[in-house]
């Protein structure tokens, strides 16, 4: 992973573990919804919708499902409203991706977007990823 990245990635979740904390009771329970997903690349881009499920435990563990295939979660912080999901995907190796999701909590479920950057061995970037959720609570 390029080395400028990950000491952005590590800055970024040591800030959100001084001023965050764990889910509530009432963030905590099962969200299944959409993903449109829009994958930039040298040339183009691509468009694709999926299905994704977020798994919120008191015991402070978010999983994270995406087309059936389970996304690592590295992180996960929450405030009384809000949520930031620091997230690694394994299908991709061996190419190092990770992506940063930020969830707003409503009545109905969350919506939210990440984003996030691949990158091959000896940190040759290959593409960034940007997308937009809407999940309802199950």
């Amino acid at each position: 992973m390029n080395t400028y990245y990950a000491t952005a990635i590590a800055v970024l979740v040591a800030v959100m573990a001084a001023i965050a904390g764990g889910a509530t009771p009432e963030q905590a329970g099962s969200y299944a919804g959409t993903v449109k997903q829009t994958t930039f690349f040298t040339g183009g881009k691509s468009v694709e919708k999926s299905t994704m499920l977020v798994e919120i435990a008191l015991d402070d563990t978010t999983t994270v499902t995406m087309n059936g295939v389970p996304v690592i979660t590295a992180s996960n912080y929450y405030n009384p409203k809000d949520g930031v999901v620091v997230l690694t995907d394994a299908s991709v190796v061996p190419n190092a991706l990770v992506i940063l999701a930020a969830l707003n909590f409503n009545s109905k479920g969350i919506k939210g977007s990440f984003t996030g950057a691949t990158f091959a061995p000896g940190n040759v970037f290959v593409n960034n990823v940007e997308a937009k959720f809407k999940l309802k609570k199950q």
